[in-house]
């Protein structure tokens, strides 16, 4: 990610909204569309990036789009997926 705002921001998180998320979608017409405030936030910086703990083969794809998959380590990945489900909790712990 390279953007000239990088001083602006402490995770790439707060750059690249989580894909798997639902708060990250609407649905228009039935079809899923990236939230209003996501796609502003996309159209402002001129590009989409999105940061995801999917599997490559479960993303949906386009023909028309460009992908760059970045794969980390795969405990890496694990214990940061735990990370994001803790924080996903309600406030009951549930």
């Amino acid at each position: 990610l390279i953007a000239s705002d990088r001083s602006t921001w402490n995770h790439a998180s707060e750059i690249t909204p989580f894909f798997d998320v639902q708060s990250s979608w609407q649905e228009i017409d039935n079809r899923l569309e990236p939230a209003a405030n996501i796609q502003n936030f996309f159209q402002k910086r001129g590009r989409r990036a999105w940061n995801t703990h999917m599997l490559w083969s479960l993303i949906p794809k386009s023909s028309v789009a460009k992908y760059i998959y970045l794969i980390r380590d795969q405990r890496d990945a694990v214990l940061s997926f735990w990370y994001h489900l803790r924080n996903q909790r309600g406030a009951g712990g549930d």
